[in-house]
């Protein structure tokens, strides 16, 4: 899973169908992925190495940009900040449409057009826009 867009969509199906296992099993895999990240960064600290998404990317071979970063940080909001509960089985409006909006803004910014024709058809895209 190599895109962000692309964990993005599996997040905001995994709510629109209720699927909280596959809401979890997301959750936990990225939270794996940070651990081992933090322990490679814990070897190249030791080694003075700075700038980790950069370096990421670069290995990766795509640069930086403030578009990516944006894309990551909605994301990591996207993944840390809802509850399944809240969003889904006793949605708190707000929490629903913040939750929307934010899939939205990856979707719209990532370019990913079906994803932007899957948020669109969401009950709560259009509610107090």
């Amino acid at each position: 899973m190599e895109l962000v867009e692309n964990r993005a969509a599996i997040a905001y199906f995994a709510v629109a169908n209720r699927n909280q296992s596959l809401f979890t099993a997301l959750k936990n895999f990225l939270k794996e992925e940070d651990k081992q990240e933090e322990e490679e960064d814990g070897g190249d600290a030791k080694k003075g190495q700075k700038g980790k998404a950069k370096k990421k990317a670069r290995a990766r071979g795509r640069p930086v940009d403030s578009n990516q970063r944006f894309i990551e940080t909605v994301f990591k909001r996207l993944i840390s900040d809802y509850d399944f509960m809240s969003v889904v089985m006793y949605p708190e409006l707000q929490k629903r449409r913040d939750f929307v909006h934010d899939a939205w803004l990856i979707a719209k910014n990532a370019e990913n057009t079906e994803l932007k024709i899957a948020i669109s058809n969401d009950p709560f895209f259009y509610i107090n826009r």
